[in-house]
């Protein structure tokens, strides 16, 4: 079994363009030692060719579905909270 990461980066998400950018600058900056943690409400299908078109890999980013329901409004504080509880860095 791996060592859990170091460091855990939320990144709050609901279908917008910059994801693609801001993932691939983030997996350049940091080390295998760090996780992203996406937590997301949208389309699951389009994040994860997102994810994959930036070179991220499962054990690097990690994507936890908040909403998937196109109806509900997006809570952005809701989504950065439930990111902090699924991140695996020791607190």
């Amino acid at each position: 079994m791996s060592a859990p990461p170091v460091l855990s980066v939320v990144i709050a998400w609901q279908d917008r363009p910059e994801l693609a950018q801001s993932l691939s600058h983030n997996l350049a900056v940091l080390d295998e030692h760090a996780e992203i943690v996406i937590a997301a409400s949208c389309d699951i299908g389009s994040l994860h060719a997102i994810v994959a078109a930036a070179g991220g890999t499962r054990r690097r980013v990690r994507v936890l579905v908040v909403d998937d329901d196109p109806g509900t409004a997006f809570v952005k504080s809701r989504s950065c909270n439930l990111g902090v509880f699924a991140a695996r860095a020791p607190d």
